[in-house]
């Protein structure tokens, strides 16, 4: 989680929870892409942020979920929002940028470990249980006689 230097206007700080990190070729050179959620602890909605030979910030929210992000633009303005976004992704090292996958992957390994395995035997829905099956064999018997 990368803190960004502003503070929305109930005075919540500003983060962007990076989900993933790619180099992208575009015209004229490569983009770093910066996927995450971007959120100040009431909001939350997902962010591309791509730097590099072009730089350009999207909000998944104004196809997804307008009004929501409306609202949170009262409290925390577009543009500053962009600007804070791009520079905290542009002043990432390399190495702080694998750490912060790193610890995102594993917090994702940690919840999928939390879930019930599938491979846990269950028992099928069409089979009966052996005691059950061997009183039916006990009934067959009793009928043929």
């Amino acid at each position: 989680m990368v803190w960004l230097n502003m503070m929305a206007e109930n005075g919540s700080g500003l983060y962007l929870d990076i989900h993933g990190i790619e180099p992208r070729g575009v015209a004229g050179g490569t983009v770093i892409a910066v996927s995450g959620t971007v959120g100040d602890g009431r909001y939350e909605g997902e962010v591309l942020v791509e730097v590099g030979a072009r730089t350009g910030v999207t909000f998944a929210d104004e196809w997804l979920d307008g009004a929501s992000l409306r609202e949170f633009f009262g409290n925390a303005a577009r543009g500053e929002l962009e600007t804070a976004l791009t520079e905290a992704v542009a002043g990432l090292s390399l190495a702080e940028k694998v750490r912060l996958l790193t610890e995102g992957a594993e917090e994702a390994g940690e919840r999928s470990q939390q879930r019930p395995h599938r491979d846990v035997p269950r028992p099928h829905p069409y089979r009966r249980p052996r005691a059950l099956a061997q009183e039916v064999r006990e009934q067959q018997g009793e009928w043929q006689s």
